[in-house]
């Protein structure tokens, strides 16, 4: 056996009831459960961090709208674009073609009437014009509007990752709780684990099987690792004087067996 032996290079006496493990014995004898159930350490604010992503989420929400609004404007200031492109090209479909008739009239040498398609390129020229004009102010809109997404980018990047973080912090929130509450409720299986256990550790069952409580406790303790949280203190015992609650389990029983004794 491997005596381990703690060094105080101070020169002072360690006081044995202040070192944890003594601490932590003092107040939960060796084979009994800790009186009361303590988390592994401070729990995260739960509905806080629920709270905090939920704010994310709303804000992420906010910026994609804005995005989504955006590109409605650029896209009804587009409109005038398109309009302006679409009267030049019916303007120079227009002269295009008068030059055509004029070069055939010349060719065939008769007259040329050109009055009708002028009409109709005097016609639409003003309608250019005006066009132009809504295509210039819808060109300085859209280029702000460009700008103004550019800045909606950056920002719903940011939003997102916020999001993300929140979301992790509250998953991890949750994770501790979770967790905490099923440690919890093995604690509290340990004691009823005692009690089997004291039924089975009784003088008139020492010798028979089955002793499920020390196999079940010691294949669980293989299966889950020394620094699992999940891991409670009666996981891998395997022999009744060290198992958690046995103690007081054993004495629950001979009380109730002398209780029916007596009726």
């Amino acid at each position: 056996m491997v005596v381990v032996t703690q060094i105080n290079l101070s020169g002072e006496t360690p006081d044995p009831a202040l070192t944890p493990r003594n601490n932590y014995f003092n107040q939960n004898p060796p084979n009994e459960l800790p009186r009361t159930y303590s988390p592994l350490g401070e729990l995260p604010d739960l509905l806080q961090a629920q709270a905090r992503r939920l704010q994310r989420v709303r804000m992420l929400a906010i910026v994609d709208e804005e995005i989504s609004q955006n590109k409605t404007r650029v896209a009804k200031h587009q409109v005038a674009i398109e309009r302006r492109d679409q009267l030049k090209a019916h303007v120079d479909c227009l002269r295009n073609k008068n030059l055509d008739a004029e070069a055939s009239a010349a060719i065939a040498d008769i007259e040329f009437d050109p009055t009708e398609i002028d009409l109709q390129i005097s016609e639409h020229s003003l309608n250019l014009i005006e066009a132009e004009k809504d295509a210039l102010v819808a060109g300085k809109v859209i280029q702000a509007l460009t700008t103004k997404g550019g800045e909606l980018s950056k920002r719903r990047i940011q939003a997102a990752q916020a999001m993300s973080n929140a979301t992790r912090d509250w998953l991890l929130a949750l994770h501790s709780h979770r967790v905490n509450a099923v440690r919890q409720k093995l604690h509290e299986l340990g004691g009823d684990m005692a009690a089997i256990l004291a039924i089975e550790e009784h003088i008139e069952l020492h010798h028979h099987d089955p002793k499920y409580c020390l196999r079940f406790a010691e294949a669980l303790g293989k299966a889950l690792r020394h620094d699992s949280p999940l891991r409670p203190t009666w996981f891998g015992i395997d022999r009744a004087s060290i198992f958690p609650g046995f103690s007081a389990a054993k004495a629950a029983l001979e009380s109730d067996m002398s209780a029916e004794d007596g009726q």
